[in-house]
Order: C-alpha cells, then sequence, then structure tokens
C-alpha cells in the first residue's frame, strides 16, 4: 500500500520512552515512588521469587527478572495477571533484560499513581504540551484505517534472513505502557 500523508506509524518499542517520561513527571509530582515496590501501587501483583519485591525503578530499567512478555493481549492486565505462575529470572537490580511485561506493568502502575488511564496520562503530560496533536497513546481499530500496514518475517523460530517472505503483521488494539503509541 502506498504510503499516505495522513498515515499513522505505530512506533512500537520507542513508546516505552513515553511511558518512562510519565514515570519520572508522576515521580518529581509526588504521585509515584521510584523505589517503592510494585504491590504499593499493584496490591494484586504476585511473581514467584525467593528475591526482595520488584520496584518501580527496576521495571523502568529492565531489571526486574521478568520475562520479555508477547504481543498477544489487548489488555495488559491479563498478561501481567498471569506473571504469578512464572519464576523471576534473577535477583531485581541484577542484570539487564529487556522485558515488555515490564513496562506492561509500569503502564498499570502508572495509571493506579496517577488515577488516569494511560493514553490519557500520555495525551495530557506529553502529547498535548509538545503539540504532538496526530499522535495518540493507544493503538485502536478506529485508529487502524489510517495507519501503515506493518509486515514481519514470516518465520519466527530463526533468524530473518533477506529470501525469507514477509507477512502482514499481526494486529492487536492496546493501550499498553510498552509500546502502543501510534
Amino acid at each position: 500500500t502506498e504510503i499516505r500523508p495522513d498515515h499513522l506509524f505505530a512506533i512500537g518499542s520507542v513508546g516505552k520512552s513515553f511511558t518512562a517520561i510519565a514515570a519520572l513527571q508522576a515521580s518529581e509530582a509526588g504521585l509515584l515512588d521510584l523505589h517503592a515496590p510494585v504491590q504499593t501501587y499493584l496490591p494484586w501483583f504476585s511473581v514467584q521469587s525467593s528475591h526482595p519485591p520488584i520496584t518501580v525503578h527496576h521495571l523502568l530499567a529492565h531489571s526486574s527478572g521478568l520475562p520479555r512478555g508477547t504481543e498477544f493481549s489487548p489488555d495488559p492486565r491479563s498478561e501481567v495477571f498471569a506473571l504469578r505462575d512464572q519464576e523471576v529470572g534473577f535477583a531485581p537490580g541484577k542484570h539487564f533484560w529487556y522485558s515488555d511485561a515490564g513496562y506492561k506493568v509500569l503502564g498499570l502502575v502508572l495509571q493506579a499513581a496517577t488515577g488516569k488511564p494511560y493514553a490519557d496520562l500520555v495525551r495530557e503530560k506529553i502529547l498535548e504540551p509538545l503539540e504532538m496533536t496526530n499522535t495518540f497513546a493507544v493503538t485502536t481499530n478506529e485508529l487502524r484505517p489510517r495507519m501503515a500496514v506493518g509486515y514481519r518475517d514470516l518465520y519466527d523460530d530463526r533468524p530473518t534472513h533477506s529470501c525469507h517472505p514477509l507477512v502482514q503483521a499481526d494486529w492487536v488494539e492496546t493501550d499498553s505502557g510498552d509500546g502502543c503509541i501510534v
């Protein structure tokens, strides 16, 4: 499909920087303690661990020990709730391990700390002040007709190679802190 001037693009994990900015803004406003355990904001959050609790800072720094996560849950709460059945990979703060799941948790923490839906928070605190009027902090079916079609490698079980065909990427409607900005 030829790109039009009004096309929108999903920026994927670059959206994590918006989540981090919102977290730091909430911290500066006294709404979020970066060194508090996640359970301070999400009492229902649980993981299998014999280590000290995961803090907001661990989520921001990709050092929580949480797994990478998935891209197939339109509501981040279901994936975050399912973490209770998983063992953390290491003690929080010990190593870097990129985690989409951790940023989904962080988006939910922000909602709890600020009392605002993630998309509203990012729009009000980041997009509007920067006059980013054609950027949205949510991927919705209403925006889909304006979005450029994404593609991915056909094979997800091996390294990408130029001879592998591309297929249309999966469509997921989402407002999670790990990458929903368009």
